[in-house]
């Protein structure tokens, strides 16, 4: 008994300073975005500040610890790599991100449609556990096809300067499905374990478990 404490205990501490570590990048954009406008880039400042707000939404939504960190570790990648030119720079560097980046979102988009009562919990038992990942693929390709409009867009109309093209296209597409497929994968088998212990209301039905779970 007092291992299984102790392992508790253990994990919780993990988990607060996952917690504080999405907290601090968040803070920080917001602070780089205060920054950036007193000197003079009010579109790096909206940039940033627009940044600093998609990254409050895993923490409003309640996202478990781990997938909010993450969430809040790629978005700045991705526009860090914008800033300092990687993408053209470093051609592959784009599918890598693409890979990262849409796995995570996607995986805490599912998380928050769980939260939101419009997907099933992960452990349902009237859902077969291969429908998890798929689900996350879906959501991931759904974000991969709008980011793919807004390239097209950004290019086309507004005159900014982007990587675009059919085998660029194809090349995102798969690696957006690639990366919310693994991040499917990766987040059935966090319901297993840690989700399974923390965070009942995502993983097990039942409204009691729902229920009980808000009040925690």
């Amino acid at each position: 008994m007092r291992d299984e404490t102790t392992n508790g205990d253990r994990e919780g501490r993990a988990l607060t300073a996952t917690r504080m570590a999405a907290d601090v990048v968040r803070a920080g954009l917001a602070v780089a975005a205060v920054v950036v406008a007193i000197l003079g880039s009010v579109d790096g400042a909206v940039r940033l500040g627009v940044a600093a707000a998609v990254l409050l939404v895993p923490r409003l939504g309640k996202v478990p610890p781990l997938f909010d960190l993450a969430v809040c570790l790629t978005i700045p990648t991705a526009m860090i790599a914008s800033i300092l030119g990687w993408y053209q720079s470093v051609p592959w560097i784009d599918w890598v991100l693409h890979t990262v980046d849409t796995g995570a979102i996607a995986a805490a988009l599912h998380l928050l449609l769980i939260r939101a009562e419009v997907f099933p919990p992960l452990l349902d038992r009237g859902v077969r556990t291969v429908a998890n990942p798929l689900l996350t693929l879906m959501l991931g390709w759904t974000i991969g096809m709008l980011w793919e409009f807004y390239e097209w867009i950004g290019e086309r109309l507004l005159g900014m300067e982007m990587v675009v093209g059919y085998t660029d296209t194809v090349g995102d597409l798969l690696a957006d499905g690639a990366g919310s497929l693994g991040a499917g994968l990766l987040l059935t088998l966090w319901a297993t374990t840690i989700g399974r212990r923390r965070h009942r209301w995502l993983v097990a039905a039942g409204a009691a478990d729902h229920g009980r779970s808000l009040r925690t």
